[in-house]
């Protein structure tokens, strides 16, 4: 596997977003799923545009 896909995988995503204060998660769970009813799955590059 490449460093991309590692850092997309939903698991790596889940433990960053719990080690982000409240204030971004909330906004994190808004952002994921709104590209998730896009019917996209959240990659690593999204939860860096927080």
């Amino acid at each position: 596997m490449n460093c991309m896909s590692d850092l997309n995988s939903s698991f790596v995503l889940e433990v960053i977003a719990r080690r982000l204060p409240t204030r971004l998660q909330r906004k994190w769970v808004k952002i994921g799923s709104r590209i998730e009813e896009e019917g996209i799955e959240p990659k690593f590059d999204d939860i860096l545009k927080l």
